[in-house]
């Protein structure tokens, strides 16, 4: 499964940022929108905050990439892909809070 092993992704340098992973997960469930969000997410092309549920992965691994991120530029952009081949992009650029 992995879960921990993104500490060890590639986060680029403050000369070439995009030199950053790319990280793919496979999740459960996507949904837009949350009857309990843990998340609320917040960032360039997002319109105010979105509140998914992202069924399939830990608190623990989005908090870890959460703390990547939060030297931006620096970091690792995530795709999120469920069961029924839904996609969700969060870039380095996202902040990611939790509720």
């Amino acid at each position: 499964h992995g879960e921990g092993r993104i500490g060890e992704a590639q986060r680029g340098s403050l000369n070439y940022p995009d030199h950053g992973a790319t990280i793919i997960y496979r999740v459960e469930h996507l949904r837009e929108i949350a009857e309990n969000p843990k998340l609320i997410l917040r960032g360039p092309g997002i319109n105010g905050e979105r509140r998914p549920t992202i069924d399939g992965i830990s608190i623990a691994e989005l908090r870890l990439l959460s703390d990547i991120n939060e030297g931006y530029p620096l970091g690792v952009d995530a795709f999120f892909v469920d069961t029924r081949r839904r996609v969700m992009a969060l870039p380095r650029s996202t902040h990611i809070d939790f509720c």
